[in-house]
């Protein structure tokens, strides 16, 4: 009888610990369905809407943990960009029409395919935002189509923002800038420039607010490239933001206008001193007109000094629009609205 009962026992201590083996493999799996469906949600929604290519993609769900693990993530993704290119850029504010405010940008690099990127995160603002796949390893889409894993690179996207636009109509671009350090104080939280335009396009609403949380971090940047970077917002104000010597420096706009190509701002004293015939093509624009620019006068503006240029973009401040176009291709404009999260006239 006793063996009987010691056998009874054991398969009931078997049949518990199967069944608590069970239940922990079933939360287990459902933790990693939650955690994939964003993801899986993300990824499903990426479309290709030009043949350079541009693709869109919906972010779904938030990215905390993407934007603490940035230190680990830049490494081990960043490339560094497309090649040859990088010193022909442009971005210029026109602030003059008060219901009207736009900013221009563009990119100059080599080939980069481009994802334009809606974020809408959790106790954040809605963006959309430019990022060069390049960046994430992904030099072009191959003639079958991205695979899985060129479509899961792109779920880095949130932390490599060019330019962008957020819901308060507040827009930041980067430019390269040759001379650009960056230094660590152990008083100030450390985070590097790219990571810094995703939040403040999650968190800022102004220029002013921007300008406040960058003076209390540090700006790191690549090995490969340094950068200075624009805000502007639809209240009239910009600023160019520029790290000399680890030292943060910020030219606020004194007119409806601003512009900035790929020299140090902060060095300049006399503005007769500068020779970029791009900024002086783009500032001689802008004082003709007062800073007051039409889309249409935006974009030409942008053709004009347009070199190796993925991208031009006009973003329209006020009517949460920007108006894209892509390897230089003027006659063919793509117009998107941050408000719905999709391309006008779908």
């Amino acid at each position: 009888m006793e063996n009987i009962d010691l056998k009874t026992d054991s398969k009931k201590k078997r049949k518990r610990r199967r069944r608590w083996i069970g239940r922990v493999l079933l939360v287990i799996a459902l933790v990693l369905v939650i955690l994939a469906i964003n993801p899986v949600r993300t990824i499903l929604s990426l479309r290709r809407v030009d043949g350079y290519p541009l693709y869109t993609m919906h972010w779904q769900g938030g990215y905390q943990g993407l934007m603490g693990g940035w230190r680990w993530l830049y490494p081990r993704i960043f490339t560094g960009g497309g090649g040859s290119g990088g010193d022909a850029c442009a971005i210029f504010a026109a602030l003059g029409e008060p219901d009207h405010s736009l900013l221009g940008r563009g990119f100059d690099w080599g080939y980069s395919p481009a994802l334009l990127l809606f974020i809408n995160p959790p106790g954040g603002y809605a963006s959309v935002s430019m990022v060069d796949l390049t960046h994430l390893g992904l030099a072009g889409e191959p003639e079958e189509g991205l695979s899985v894993w060129q479509k899961m690179r792109m779920l880095a996207g949130p932390l490599f923002p060019l330019d962008g636009m957020n819901e308060c109509g507040l827009i930041v671009a980067v430019a390269t800038l040759a001379g650009s350090s960056d230094k660590h104080e152990d008083d100030k939280s450390f985070i590097h420039c790219l990571a810094a335009v995703r939040w403040i396009l999650d968190h800022c609403r102004t220029v002013a607010e921007a300008l406040t949380w960058l003076g209390g971090v540090d700006i790191g940047f690549t090995p490969v490239v340094g950068l200075h970077l624009m805000l502007a917002d639809p209240t009239g104000n910009a600023a160019v933001v520029e790290w000399i010597d680890g030292e943060p420096c910020v030219i606020r706009n004194e007119q409806p206008w601003q512009a900035a190509t790929n020299f140090a701002l902060a060095k300049i004293k006399d503005p007769d001193e500068v020779t970029c015939s791009r900024y002086r093509l783009i500032l001689a624009a802008l004082e003709k007109r007062q800073g007051k620019l039409t889309v249409a006068q935006a974009l030409d503006i942008l053709k004009q000094v347009a070199d190796k240029t993925p991208w031009s973009v006009v973003y329209d401040m006020d009517a949460r629009e920007m108006h894209l176009v892509m390897n230089r291709q003027f006659d063919r404009v793509y117009r998107f609205d941050l408000k719905g999260g999709r391309m006008v006239g779908e």
